[in-house]
């Protein structure tokens, strides 16, 4: 199934309201995925969008 360029935005706004809203604690894409209810792979590809457009920051070391 192919999700239009507006649905896949949209969905965008999601996880990054939801990254603010949950701001400084950090969430895997797997507990991102569980919040707004899709598929992991797919969240893993809206994430590498917003990182190529600058609007997230991946960490890759966790601090603990």
């Amino acid at each position: 199934m192919k999700i239009s360029r507006q649905k896949i935005d949209k969905i965008s706004e999601q996880i990054i309201g939801l990254l603010y809203s949950k701001n400084p604690q950090l969430l895997f894409t797997s507990q991102i995925a569980n919040e707004i209810a899709r598929d992991e792979e797919f969240i893993r590809k809206i994430l590498l969008e917003l990182k190529k457009k600058n609007l997230l920051v991946e960490v890759k070391k966790n601090p603990k």
